[in-house]
């Protein structure tokens, strides 16, 4: 698969640009009833000679969510792969205008990579782009009887002051939400994943210590999920969905699997590929659609958080 060829006008054309940062939404209102998460749409960098250069796969996941035309999109981080150069992002820009165009929301969190090498650079672009975040890391959004609570999990650029602030938003969110009878479901969403079988990164005690046992005292959260991984996991943790979705276009990781050392309960074929959120009256079902070798796309995995 010839992939330099293909990207090389959108380097030049966002090497000679000048224009203004594209403008996305933030949530839509419930319209054809579904949301997607789609994570980790960084490209390859030269430094990563292990991995599989990505890129066209990027734009098949992009051309085909142009297509499903969810109400919104939720990024589960890493959108560039240096965050803090503008013409990574123009290329960004170039290849997300058909969402744009379909009028399709749009949610990320932050990833490592968006935030890399220069952190004040990357949140200058980061904020350029999505203005409805009004400035914020982190920030709440309202979807029918769903709570979405999108949170940094960078640990490594975030202050002592900004630990303490997120930790105390989350927790007067959660509690919020306890008490509101219309929320039936809270999902939270950040970069690193507290659970994960990859062979590349490890699982993150961060993560674990100021979201995942706050999580666990709120029944009404329902899933966690994540991206950093580029595969697809899924896990329950005491009545909790984790779910691992990084594979929005950036070069593949491998992943143990369900003889890894959590149990995984995902034991088929992975790669790059989105997950459809579907609520129901008395469930969310959660689809994973999975592009094959050949660019065909297709239900990979299937399952369901019940609701209360």
């Amino acid at each position: 698969m010839q992939l330099l060829p293909a990207i090389a006008p959108l380097l030049l054309l966002a090497a000679c640009s000048t224009r203004s940062a594209a403008i996305y939404a933030g949530a839509t209102t419930a319209d054809r009833g579904e949301f997607v998460v789609c994570g980790d749409t960084r490209g390859w960098l030269m430094g990563e000679m292990w991995r599989e250069p990505s890129g066209f796969e990027r734009r098949a996941v992009i051309a085909r969510l142009a297509v499903e035309r969810p109400d919104f999109i939720v990024n589960t981080g890493d959108l560039v792969a240096v965050g803090s150069s503008e013409p990574q992002w123009e290329i960004f820009d170039i290849e997300t205008q058909p969402l744009r165009a379909a009028g399709i929301g749009y949610l990320p969190v932050l990833g490592n990579h968006d935030l890399w090498p220069d952190d004040a650079d990357g949140l200058a672009n980061w904020f350029a782009r999505f203005a409805h975040l009004e400035g914020q890391r982190w920030s709440q959004v309202r979807y029918g009887s769903i709570t979405i609570l999108l949170l940094d999990s960078n640990e490594s650029w975030l202050t002592s002051a900004q630990e303490a602030e997120q930790d105390e938003w989350l927790a007067a969110r959660l509690h919020e939400a306890d008490a509101d009878p219309l929320v039936r479901c809270v999902i939270l969403v950040c970069h690193q994943p507290p659970i994960t079988n990859s062979y590349a990164h490890g699982t993150s005690s961060w993560v674990r210590s100021h979201f995942v046992e706050l999580a666990h005292s709120h029944p009404k959260v329902k899933a966690f999920i994540n991206g950093h991984v580029h595969s697809y996991e899924h896990f329950v943790e005491r009545g909790i969905h984790f779910l691992v979705s990084g594979g929005g276009g950036a070069p593949l990781m491998n992943v143990a699997g369900p003889r890894g050392k959590f149990p995984d309960l995902y034991d088929g074929p992975r790669g790059h590929h989105f997950c459809r959120v579907i609520p129901r009256e008395d469930r969310i079902d959660v689809e994973m659609e999975r592009m094959d070798d050949a660019g065909a796309w297709s239900i990979a995995d299937r399952w369901s958080i019940q609701l209360p």
